[in-house]
């Protein structure tokens, strides 16, 4: 009976840290190319999340290069460049000199949120992103 309550505490140890290893960031996760899904944001004056999506013809794509150069592409065409690092320290990501936590990071998804705040007003924002390769 105790064999079978370890068995069964292993496994479900081992889904949890699974779980909980997958959303974790990292340079080889980001590397690839990302489609903007939605952008969601609150302020101390609205703190319920608002959600802004692109428009049904309006393809937003960041790709994030092994060598540290990130593109940004709006329908298929290249309309701006820039560089990228990941601080696995802080899990933040940082495209040029601007930096977000990294919320989420699977191999089909990534989150960022960033939030700042003055004295007693704050605005916070999360970006939303699908892998497209």
């Amino acid at each position: 009976m105790k064999l079978k309550h370890l068995l069964i505490f292993t496994v479900v140890f081992a889904l949890v840290a699974l779980g909980t290893s997958c959303s974790k960031a990292s340079e080889k996760k980001i590397t690839g190319k990302w489609q903007l899904v939605s952008e969601q944001y609150r302020d101390n004056e609205d703190p319920e999340w608002d959600f802004d999506y692109p428009d049904a013809d309006e393809v937003y794509i960041y790709e994030f290069v092994k060598d540290g150069n990130c593109y940004m592409y709006y329908n298929g065409r290249q309309v701006d460049s820039g560089t990228w690092i990941y601080d696995k320290s802080t899990e933040k990501i940082i495209v040029d000199g601007e930096s977000a936590d990294v919320i989420k990071c699977t191999s089909t998804e990534m989150v960022w949120g960033f939030k700042e705040t003055w004295g007693d007003e704050w605005y916070e924002e999360q970006i939303n992103f699908k892998r497209v390769k």
